[in-house]
C-alpha cells in the first residue's frame, strides 16, 4: 500500500536480461484507512477468525484477500446479519457477523505470526463487534496486550458495532516471532472475542519517493517530446548508468518544463535534435552543478 494517491511503476534493468512484466493488478482504497507515518504497508496476514474458504470480492468491495483462521483451540460463532459495520475499512458481511473465542472460557486468546526478517516492523489492526446479545449479568472484558507497545487494557467490544483497534507505533518481534494476546479480565464472564485481523510491515524503500511536483514536470516534458511508452527508459531518481534522455532523439527547443525541476543536478541532453538558445532559466537553476 502507497502513501501516494498515484502510482507509477518503473522496471529497472540491473543485469544483462530485459525487465518484463506480465500483468498488474491494483486495488483502490480509501485514504484514511492503514496510515503509517513510517513508509508504505506490505500485507503479511490477513485472516478471518470463523470464516471459511478464502473472502474475495464481491464480498469484499476492495477485493482484500481474507484467509480463513485455523486453530484447534478457537471456537467460532456467528450472527445474523444486523453489526453496523460503518467504519472506514467497509469489512465484508461475513467477517462482521462471525468471531471466534477461545475453545475454553478460560483460556487466553494468543495470535502466534512469524515475519520474514528479523528486523521487520510489524502494525496490527484487529477487528472486534460484540455479535451475541449478553444476559444482564454478563460482561465480556479483556487486555490486548502488545509486546513492545502500549498494551489496550478492559476493552469491552461493542455491541453489534464494528471497531477497529491497531498500534500506533510499530512492533518489533523478538526472534522474527510475534504475539498479541487477548487476556480475559477478573471482572469478565466470558472470554475474549475478536473477528478478525490484519498484519502488516513496514517497506524499507531503497530509495525516496519522488516529489509529486517533479513528476508532473517529468510528465510534461514528456509530452513536450512526444515521448512514448517504448522509448521512455530510465528513472531520475535512479542510478546514473540508467540514460535518460540523452539520444532520445529529442526535436525544438529545451522545454520549459525543465526549471520545474527543482533538484536537478546534472542534465544531459547530448546527442538529440535539439535547436535554438540555451534557455536563460537554465542558468538560474541553483541546484545545477557546473562540470
Amino acid at each position: 500500500m502507497t502513501k501516494s494517491n498515484s502510482l507509477q511503476i518503473c522496471l529497472v534493468k540491473t543485469g544483462p536480461t530485459t525487465p518484463f512484466i506480465s500483468s498488474l493488478e491494483l486495488r483502490p482504497l480509501r485514504n484514511d484507512i492503514y496510515i503509517s507515518p513510517y513508509g508504505s504497508l506490505k500485507l503479511l496476514h490477513r485472516v478471518g477468525m470463523a470464516t471459511f474458504g478464502t473472502i474475495r470480492y464481491p464480498d469484499d468491495v476492495y477485493d482484500r484477500s481474507w484467509n480463513t483462521y485455523e486453530s484447534a483451540n478457537a471456537l467460532g460463532i456467528t450472527a445474523a446479519p444486523n453489526v453496523n459495520s460503518s467504519n472506514q475499512y467497509e469489512l465484508p458481511e461475513v467477517i462482521i457477523t462471525s468471531a471466534a473465542t477461545p475453545t475454553f472460557s478460560n483460556y487466553s486468546f494468543r495470535i502466534d505470526y512469524g515475519v520474514y526478517n528479523r528486523d521487520d516492523q510489524v502494525f496490527m489492526y484487529l477487528h472486534f463487534a460484540e455479535i451475541r446479545t449478553l444476559e444482564a449479568n454478563d460482561t465480556r472484558e479483556f487486555d490486548i496486550i502488545w509486546p513492545g507497545n502500549i498494551s489496550t487494557l478492559a476493552y469491552r467490544p461493542k455491541k453489534l458495532q464494528i471497531e477497529t483497534l491497531f498500534n500506533v507505533l510499530p512492533n518489533e518481534c523478538e526472534g522474527g516471532s510475534c504475539i498479541v494476546e487477548l487476556v480475559r479480565t477478573k471482572k469478565s464472564t466470558l472470554p475474549p472475542l475478536l473477528n478478525a485481523y490484519e498484519v502488516y510491515t513496514v517497506i524499507d524503500l531503497q530509495y525516496s519517493e519522488t516529489f509529486s511536483e517533479d513528476v508532473i514536470a517529468i510528465n510534461n516534458i514528456k509530452a513536450a517530446y512526444r515521448l512514448n511508452i517504448l522509448s521512455w527508459q530510465g528513472d531520475p531518481c535512479l542510478p546514473q548508468e540508467y540514460r535518460y534522455l540523452s539520444d532520445r532523439g529529442l526535436k525544438g527547443i529545451i522545454a520549459p518544463a525543465f526549471q520545474n525541476l527543482t533538484q536537478l543536478q546534472k542534465l544531459d541532453l547530448s546527442s538529440n535534435s535539439l535547436t535554438g538558445e540555451i534557455p536563460e532559466f537554465l542558468a538560474n537553476m541553483k541546484s545545477l552543478s557546473n562540470m
